[in-house]
């Protein structure tokens, strides 16, 4: 590959148990990655979402995606938010830095943390930033299973309930709720008849004047956690056809 040019994609990633915390959802770190090209003058040809997918693993759809775009003779940049969003385990994050990043001499852009990659420097807190970034998924691994746990042992649902579901009480079974499951009905439809985007979905969903369970606006992330689970939703209306 040549000469790097302005070519850029922005990556972006949330997990389940980041979702809620501040800083990194979706559109925090999208905006964030927008403004950023343009104040570098950069050409932001897509930002790369995973949804609800957690950075112990690169098998995710957009990190598939962004690899094959990484041997692409335009593809100059790469921008995320931070450099956890790329992995949380050290050993995949410096593969992917080293090998597949600049080995295509590709650019890497942290918003979070302003290091140069190519130096040596700069690699050694690219290692530290990534130790604690595995030590953070560690730790994230032990409060779920002892949450868990302490559910378990007070005979409380493992889980939450999804979207077209209720659960009337502890221990007690899920029941649908039929308004909810047409919505998800749709939301399957869309997604596998169309080629409509995780967030045109979403769009049109929050027109429509559709709410999640909760009663809030519609996001990718929601709307995948509803494709996610098709066969919970598909198995019902099979059953009620």
């Amino acid at each position: 590959m040549g000469e790097t040019g302005t070519k850029a994609y922005g990556y972006v990633r949330v997990s389940t148990e980041e979702q809620a915390q501040e800083g990194l959802s979706i559109e925090v770190q999208t905006e964030k990655i927008r403004q950023y090209a343009a104040l570098r003058d950069l050409d932001l040809v897509e930002i790369i979402v995973d949804a609800g997918i957690s950075g112990s693993t690169m098998d995710r759809p957009g990190m598939t995606r962004l690899r094959e775009l990484l041997c692409e003779e335009e593809t100059g940049h790469v921008i995320t938010y931070k450099f956890d969003r790329l992995s949380r385990k050290l050993l995949n994050l410096l593969q992917l830095v080293d090998q597949e990043i600049a080995g295509n001499k590709v650019k890497l852009h942290s918003i979070g943390e302003q290091i140069d990659t190519s130096t040596a420097m700069g690699r050694a807190q690219l290692q530290i930033i990534g130790v604690f970034a595995e030590l953070t998924l560690g730790q994230i691994g032990e409060r779920t299973r002892e949450a868990l746990a302490l559910k378990k042992a007070k005979g409380e649902r493992l889980g939450t309930t999804p979207f077209g579901f209720e659960t009337p009480g502890p221990g007690e079974a899920m029941v649908p709720i039929d308004e909810e499951i047409e919505v998800a009905k749709a939301i399957l439809i869309w997604y596998d008849q169309t080629n409509w985007t995780l967030q045109r979905i979403a769009d049109t969903l929050n027109e429509e004047g559709f709410t999640t369970k909760r009663g809030g606006k519609w996001y990718p992330t929601s709307v995948l956690r509803v494709v996610q689970k098709r066969d919970r939703y598909e198995s019902w209306i099979e059953a009620h056809r």
